[in-house]
């Protein structure tokens, strides 16, 4: 079976990931939830070396060390707790 290298920069950290050509697009994303520490609810980005977004799936294309793709997560889900803040409050108002 075949697999697949690839190279990317979450948090300014190198990290690679390898890949069976078939993958379900869901284990890939998963994979680099993982690798960005994100929880199931956050939203990830993954940007090629020219700053264009890329879809993360199964034809999502090789690279090198020298080609990173920069992963981000650019949105996670909270609640007020973790700010310390009790919106069930505000909301009863």
């Amino acid at each position: 079976m075949a697999t697949k290298i690839i190279y990317f920069v979450v948090d300014g950290k190198n990290e690679q990931a390898e890949f069976r050509s078939d993958d379900f697009s869901d284990d890939l994303k998963e994979t680099f939830r993982s690798a960005a520490e994100a929880g199931p609810h956050d939203i990830l980005k993954l940007y090629n070396v020219k700053g264009n977004l890329v879809n993360i799936s199964p034809r999502l294309p090789e690279n090198t060390p020298q080609t990173r793709y920069k992963l981000e997560v650019v949105a996670t889900q909270c609640n007020g707790t973790e700010l310390g803040v009790d919106f069930s409050a505000i909301e009863a108002r």
